[in-house]
């Protein structure tokens, strides 16, 4: 299983004058699971992504599948590594999307129940209302 790591980075006490991600959109590859995500976050809280959250291939360190990374400015991204991408089932690749926009959209951190989507490592966990705090 890989490890999908959240990595807070902290900005200085400097204002942000930029967009400071390296990334903007999101890949068409990954529509239909954001969707899926949004989908069950309007079913559970009644609402939408809470930010503008690009999400795009790339190469992680680490064998990391996924990496959400935030800002102090309140910026977020959400890189998935291609090459480990491609071994997921579709529901792992579900479950990383949702796993990920936990870190991201929802501001949660790991937990210790194998079987929740936030666990840190993917097992293709689909449960959405236990995300949602339900």
């Amino acid at each position: 299983m890989k490890y999908l790591i959240l990595v807070l980075l902290l900005a200085g006490c400097a204002k942000d004058l930029s967009d400071p991600r390296t990334i903007h959109g999101v890949d068409a590859t990954f529509v239909p699971y954001v969707n899926s995500y949004l989908t069950e976050k309007e079913f559970y809280l009644h609402r939408g992504l809470d930010y503008d959250i690009p999400i795009q291939f790339g190469d992680l360190p680490d064998n990391q599948l996924g990496l959400c990374t935030k800002w102090t400015s309140g910026y977020r991204q959400i890189v998935i590594d291609a090459y480990y991408w491609k071994f997921q089932s579709e529901a792992q690749k579900e479950s990383v999307i949702a796993h990920e926009l936990g870190h991201c959209d929802l501001n949660l951190e790991h937990v210790d129940d194998p079987y929740a989507i936030m666990y840190r490592e993917d097992r293709g966990s689909l449960n959405y209302r236990q995300l949602f705090g339900f």
